[in-house]
C-alpha cells in the first residue's frame, strides 16, 4: 500500500509492521526542446562547462600566487638574517678589544654608545659586549671591568 500526502513524504506498510513515513527528496528536472534549441540548448550546456572550468582555473591560481608570496617571503626573511650574521661577523674579525671599568651612571647601553663599531647598531654591539664578558644588564655593578670593542 502506498499513500502519498501533501507534504513529499509517503507511508510504506509491509505486513504487520506499522505505518511508517518514508521520506523522500523531491526532485526536479529541467527538459529543454523544442524547434529552435537544438543548437542554442547545446551551447548553453557547454558554456555552463567552460565557466564552471574557468572558475576552477581561477581558485587554482589564486592559491598558486598566494603560495609563491609565502615562499618569497620566508626566503627574504631567511636571506635577510644572513646578511646581517654576515655583516656583524666581518665587523668583529676585525675588532680590537680594550678594558673599561663601570663608572656610577653607567649603563650596559651607554657604554655600547661610547663603544660603538662601524657596521653595527648600539643593540648589536650591546649584545657582543654580553657575550664577552658573560653578563647581563642586570648584573652590572660600578667598579666591574668589561672588555668592550676598543
Amino acid at each position: 500500500m502506498n499513500y502519498r500526502s501533501n507534504t513529499n513524504y509517503s507511508y510504506e506498510t509491509a505486513g504487520s509492521s506499522a505505518l511508517a513515513p518514508q521520506y523522500r527528496r523531491t526532485t526536479l528536472t529541467l527538459i529543454q526542446g523544442g524547434k529552435d534549441c537544438v543548437a542554442d540548448c547545446q551551447s548553453r550546456s557547454t558554456d555552463l562547462r567552460q565557466n564552471t572550468a574557468d572558475k576552477r582555473s581561477y581558485k587554482f591560481t589564486i592559491i598558486a600566487a598566494i603560495v609563491v608570496v609565502g615562499i618569497t617571503f620566508a626566503a627574504s626573511l631567511f636571506i635577510s638574517d644572513q646578511l646581517i650574521a654576515d655583516r656583524i661577523a666581518t665587523a668583529q674579525a676585525n675588532l680590537r678589544y680594550a678594558t673599561t671599568t663601570v663608572q656610577p651612571g653607567d649603563s650596559l647601553w651607554s657604554i655600547a654608545e661610547s663603544h660603538q663599531i662601524k657596521g653595527m647598531s648600539t643593540s648589536e654591539t650591546l649584545r657582543l659586549i654580553e657575550q664577552l664578558n658573560n653578563i647581563n644588564a642586570q648584573s652590572l655593578s660600578v667598579g666591574m671591568n668589561l672588555s668592550v670593542p676598543a
